[in-house]
């Protein structure tokens, strides 16, 4: 059964935020829903505080609070982080006015992938065989959605797409051609893998001067856990100019 989706460079830096993840047991993570930001907030909001180092979550689901600023754009977020014993599907989601911003930061299924890789700005294709040479082409061309898997939180302008499986349901890739995500590559810093993407974060829902993040990891636990650090920045375009 499909995951309810609605659950689910510069200036100069402006700020750059290093923050305190707050880790709360709510329910299973597939059940993740805007209520779950709201019932963290006020707590949030007065008990978060910054931290460089990396911290230990064993539950699978966590959420921050980030003091913010005017204009969000190009906010930079960044996670770093040790991978648990036991991999497991890694999220981050922003809450805004009206649903949420969802990316994938890590998935078992493809961190070894050796698939032919063709994107754009705002999807990663994983394909078995070199079908096609861009994004465009296989959103024009592809008539089912058989041998598709899509990300969990995933939503493309094609209905086709759209009504493939999750990569969350699939054991293994049989049968399978073509992976389609918002997935960017991770790198290394040292011992940490780091992932790093560009949110445009002007619609997020703002509380007392802050936006509000979660992190979804659902095997991650007490004996399963993972060590991680977050780092927002609020970068601005260099063609912007700022008037009295």
């Amino acid at each position: 059964m499909k995951i309810e989706k609605e659950k689910a460079m510069k200036i100069g830096k402006i700020v750059l935020t290093t923050i305190l993840v707050i880790f709360l047991g709510i329910s299973a993570w597939k059940e993740l829903a805007n209520e779950s930001f709201e019932k963290a907030k006020d707590w949030l909001i007065n008990r978060s505080e910054e931290k460089a180092e990396l911290q230990k979550i064993t539950t699978p689901q966590a959420f921050f609070g980030t003091e913010t600023y005017d204009i969000r754009s190009r906010t930079v977020f960044k996670v770093s982080y040790k991978k648990p014993k036991i991999q497991t599907p890694f999220w981050a989601i922003l809450e805004k006015e009206v649903g949420n911003v969802n990316r994938i930061i890590d998935h078992p299924l493809i961190d070894d992938l050796s698939w032919n890789k063709i994107e754009n700005e705002k999807y990663t294709i994983f394909q078995r065989n070199n079908d096609f040479n861009s994004v465009d082409t296989f959103f024009t061309s592809t008539q089912t959605s058989e041998d598709i898997l899509i990300e969990d939180f995933l939503e493309s302008e094609s209905e086709v797409i759209n009504n493939a499986e999750y990569l969350t349901v699939a054991e293994n890739l049989d049968g399978i051609n073509f992976i389609v995500m918002n997935y960017r590559q991770e790198y290394m810093e040292g011992d940490l893998s780091v992932y790093e993407t560009v949110i445009d974060a002007t619609d997020a829902k703002v509380d007392n001067d802050r936006i509000f993040w979660g992190i979804i990891m659902p095997g991650v636990s007490e004996d399963n856990p993972i060590e991680l650090k977050i780092d927002i920045d609020f970068s601005q375009p260099g063609n912007i100019i700022y008037e009295e």
